[in-house]
């Protein structure tokens, strides 16, 4: 027996990262005759050529975030002693208080980084829009703080640190935050109408 409504996960998936509400009705209406497996490969394919997109109209902020990373000397910063005497004022500490203190010394520094590398992307792209701002702030910080959180948290349950095995995941939290910050205030383009979608992703196939 088919289900009457398409699975709701695929469908909160299309309504955040697709939306398109034409798209999403199409989807809807063919669900009753071809089922779920149907739909969620839909879903899959719509959501892949919608970033894929996207992408290709927000790839400067894509562009800008990789440059100000590599850009900024942050292997020199972290490696002062400055920095360095604040992680070692929080290892003296016992555990798990030492732990959070870690991960709140790395969220703070790299949230200062990150409000001054938006900062400058709001200034080139001229985005007054302050509900934006807020949004990809809080975004922003919210990627980092998990990030940061969770490499932290692996290097304490592992028999090793996976900063001084992999040093490139330092530099993880402030990439993927940045890259989530600048995607949301990049400037608006149109988006592919359903038809175009639709005949990209075989909706009628």
């Amino acid at each position: 027996m088919k289900a009457s409504r398409p699975p709701v996960l695929a469908s909160w998936l299309l309504k955040h990262l697709v939306p398109n509400e034409i798209l999403v009705g199409d989807l809807w209406e063919e669900f009753g005759e071809r089922g779920s497996g149907w739909y969620w490969r839909q879903a899959l394919a719509a959501i892949i050529v919608g970033f894929f997109h996207e992408l290709r109209v927000r790839w400067t902020a894509v562009l800008f975030a990789f440059v100000f990373i590599i850009a900024v000397p942050l292997r020199y910063i972290w490696g002062s002693l400055q920095f360095r005497s604040l992680l070692h004022f929080g290892g003296r500490l016992p555990w798990p208080v030492s732990l959070i203190s870690e991960i709140a010394v790395n969220t703070l520094f790299n949230t200062i980084i990150l409000v001054v590398a938006l900062g400058v992307y709001l200034v080139v792209v001229r985005n007054s829009n302050a509900r934006k701002r807020t949004h990809a702030f809080v975004t922003g910080l919210s990627v980092v703080a998990l990030s940061i959180s969770g490499i932290f948290c692996a290097s304490a349950l592992l028999p090793f640190r996976l900063l001084f095995v992999f040093p490139f995941i330092a530099y993880l939290p402030l990439l993927l935050g940045l890259l989530a910050s600048v995607w949301i205030v990049a400037p608006n383009v149109a988006r592919t109408d359903s038809k175009s979608l639709s005949a990209k992703n075989g909706c009628n196939s």
